[in-house]
């Protein structure tokens, strides 16, 4: 620690601080997911997609207590568990993770509530422990197939900053009846 005066003759003179110590206490257990790696969106899918997240050891000790995972395609109604019973997972390090309970998504449309959850004995700051997520599953079709998008919207996605898909009757000049 030194002080001396402070003028443009001397600019790194002043307050001068050596040997500067923070202590305290810091988590022991807190454990997140990161991301959730699959399945993602698509077609092709079924009864048995393995779903895969990202886990993160926030602690300042290695984590070594079982950790119980757990994932709902459907906002919480049904709930899938697994436990990693030695992660063996150091400070500021990650994981990927294949839970063994596998997901059925052979119904195509939108999951929009769709979730994985880290949930350890004792974590002391669950703000980290759930990612959330959405899917869009697309049908799997037998070609040839045909959609006529009259009874309702084919699991046809439009998207992009000049999207124009209109539901309705065609009233154009080229295109002014429907085909079906």
């Amino acid at each position: 620690f030194a002080l001396g005066g402070t003028d443009d003759a001397f600019p790194m003179s002043g307050w001068n601080i050596d040997d500067f110590f923070v202590t305290g206490n810091f988590l022991s257990k807190d454990v997140g997911i990161t991301s959730w790696n699959g399945p993602v969106g698509g077609c092709g899918h079924t009864d048995e997609e393995l779903v895969e997240v990202t886990i993160q050891n926030y602690a300042g000790e290695t984590l070594s207590d079982p950790l119980v995972l757990s994932y709902s395609l459907d906002g919480g109604t049904t709930i899938k568990y697994d436990t990693i019973q030695n992660p063996n997972l150091a400070v500021d390090a990650s994981m990927t993770y294949t839970i063994d309970k596998p997901a059925d998504l052979t119904t195509p449309g939108w999951y929009h509530n769709v979730y994985a959850t880290t949930n350890l004995d004792g974590d002391e700051d669950n703000r980290n422990d759930k990612y959330s997520t959405k899917l869009f599953i697309s049908p799997t079709y037998t070609l040839p197939y045909s959609e006529n998008f009259e009874n309702d919207y084919g699991y046809f996605r439009d998207d992009g900053v000049n999207s124009s898909a209109v539901s309705g009757v065609p009233s154009g000049t080229i295109i002014d009846t429907a085909a079906s």
